[in-house]
Parts: structure tokens; sequence; C-alpha cells
């Protein structure tokens, strides 16, 4: 029933065997049918194959992203409308804490038609809090099926492809590539479906926001969203070095994957001529410049994510700070109000979150 599955209460026995032993193969849950491997790689292929016939007519190079968004586009189209609402949700909260912020200061124990106003807005903003709470986590739960799906229908079509490969074709590719490829590259589409509809909802909701600001205070609210840009090209720089350094560090785990398979090839060559310790030097040199690759990939994915964690958090003051000022040279109405004051920070801070997350991976 979906009552029983929407509070999660169908893991209930499953923890409850959990906590009495160790759990088995045969305690598990088996794979949904719309889930196997086999039913997701045949939805997939039928697409790539109907894709290889129409490249061959127009007589161009076939395009796997044309078959995957062909797959599952309008599933996913109707998760990006949901992310945008649930963004929009956190972006319309400060609006309603500042219609509530106006009242208590303007208080007028007589007045009951502000009273109303004041409980409207209190309904409004505790509304937009559940729906985000709902939206968040139902998005976040499809969105990173529908990565899952297309991870586990690409691994299928790869596994079918290398079974079918011929004697040349075996030559030219080696075992450690198809590892690689079903180990480590095929977990990207994890990431891209869980972040790709930022790509669009980040920028309209920093217009949106811009827009109410400009309404709200004029002038000033371009110091708070220079803040906003700046940050995004610093991580930006973060992104492409991070990204620069992956690309060299798989094409280094390739070459050491490639090594090691020659060397397992030709084995008995290598005995033969003693050359045993040529071949371990190679993979000690080739596994060192991975390591290095590694750390320096973690270290700047570590400053990009210091720019979503920690500065979001602190850019309250540095937003105020900077707001003031500006609204002082310009001669402009101060933002000192309570409502204008919490307002406006809040609704940059809000807006931070989905520009961040396009240049997260």
């Amino acid at each position: 029933p979906g009552g029983y599955k929407a509070p999660l209460g169908w893991l209930n026995p499953l923890f409850k065997i959990g906590s009495e032993q160790k759990l088995k193969q045969d305690d598990l849950y088996s794979v949904l049918p719309e889930d196997r491997s086999q039913h997701l790689g045949e939805e997939l292929q039928g697409y790539w194959d109907r894709e290889v016939l129409r490249a061959k007519k127009d007589a161009r190079e076939p395009s796997l992203m044309r078959a995957i968004v062909k797959c599952y586009w309008k599933f996913y189209f109707i998760l990006g409308l949901l992310t945008f609402l649930e963004e929009g949700t956190k972006v319309v909260q400060p609006i309603f804490l500042g219609k509530i912020i106006i009242y208590v200061e303007n208080y007028d124990p007589t007045n009951y038609a502000t009273l109303y106003e004041a409980y409207g807005y209190a309904a409004a903003l505790s509304a937009c809090v559940l729906l985000w709470a709902i939206l968040h986590h139902l998005c976040f739960y499809h969105i990173q099926r529908v990565g899952m799906r297309l991870r586990v229908a690409v691994c299928h079509m790869i596994y079918r492809k290398a079974v079918r490969l011929n004697n040349s074709a075996m030559g030219k590719t080696t075992t450690g590539q198809i590892v690689n490829l079903l180990s480590n590259d095929v977990n990207r589409f994890d990431q891209v479906t869980m972040f790709f509809h930022y790509l669009w909802v980040g920028p309209l909701l920093a217009l949106t926001v811009t827009t109410l600001l400009w309404i709200e205070i004029g002038m000033p609210c371009l110091a708070g969203m220079a803040i906003l840009i700046i940050l995004l090209l610093l991580q930006s720089c973060f992104g492409k070095l991070f990204s620069s350094l992956r690309s060299k560090t798989a094409a280094l785990t390739d070459d050491r994957i490639r090594t090691i398979s020659e060397f397992i090839t030709g084995i008995r060559t290598i005995k033969m001529y003693a050359w045993e310790n040529l071949f371990a030097n190679l993979i000690t040199i080739s596994r060192r410049w991975i390591f290095v690759g590694k750390v320096m990939s973690l270290l700047f994915n570590m400053l990009s994510r210091l720019v979503i964690t920690f500065l979001p958090r602190s850019k309250h003051r540095l937003i105020s700070w900077l707001q003031s000022p500006s609204a002082v040279i310009l001669e402009t109405k101060i933002i000192k109000s309570a409502p204008v004051s919490n307002v406006s920070p809040s609704i940059c801070h809000e807006v931070m979150g989905p520009d961040a997350m396009i240049l997260v991976f």
C-alpha cells in the first residue's frame, strides 16, 4: 500500500532480522522487475539500434547520448520540474519571513486584517518548509534511481558488446579497459543525473532573485549577487583543475592496467629474460603518479566543497556588510530595517545552493 511505502515501513522486517542475526542473501529483497539489468539493457539497446540505423541513413556517427535522451527524457523532465519547484520553495521562504517580521514591527492589536495576513504568511511559510522536505527526498531518490538505471543499462550494453568482439577488436581492447569502464567510468552517470537540472535551475533562480532584490532594495542588491558570481568563478577554476587531473589520472590508470595485462600475457618471456624488476619498476612508477594525481584531485575537490559548505554559511554577514555601504554610497534608502536586512542575505543564501551545484561535479 502507498501509505505503507511512504514512511518506509516496509524496511522494518528487514531491520528486525538484522538486529537478530547477520543478514544473508536470502533475507534481502529481490530486485524489482523494472530495475533488472536485462530489462534496462534491452530497453536502451533498442533505442541504440534505432540510432545506429538513423545514423547510417544520415551518414554520421551514432550518438549514445541521443539514445539515452530518447530513452529517459520524459520521466527525467518531470523530475526537473519538481527540482525547480523544490528550489523555488526555498527562495520564497525568506519573503514570507520578511512579511511576518513587518507585521511584528508594526504590531497593532486592533487591526485584525493584518493579523489574518500574518497568519496566512505563517501558514505559507510552514507549507513551503513541509513541501521542500517532501520534494527534496522524493526528487533525489528518483533522480538517483534514474542514474542507477542508466548505469546498469550501459553496463549491460558494454558486457553485450564485449562478448561479441571479434579477434581483431579483442587485440585492440584489453580486459583492463573493459573493467575500468564497468567499475569507474559508468559511475559518472549517477553524478550527472543528480546535478544536471541545476544547469538551468540555478541561473533561472539567480535571475529571479536578482529581480526580487532589485524591487526590494534597488542597486545594492548587485553587491550580494557579485559575491555569488565571484564564488562561482572561484569554484569553476577549482572544477576545471579537478577535471583535468581526473582525466590525466584516468589515462594513467588505463596505462597501468594495460601494462599489467601485457605483463601477465607475456609472463613466460619476461621470466626467461629476467625482466621482472623492469616491469615492477614501471608499475611502481605508474602507481606513484596515479597516487599523486588522486591526492591533488582530492585537494581541489576539498577546496571546491569548501566553497559550497563553509563560505555560504559565512556570507550572510559579508553580503550585509557590502550591501549597506553600497546603499550609502548610492544614497539610496539604507537597508537597516529588520525585514530587509534579514530577507536579502537569506535569499542570496538560498540561491547559492543551486548555483554551486552546477559545478560540484
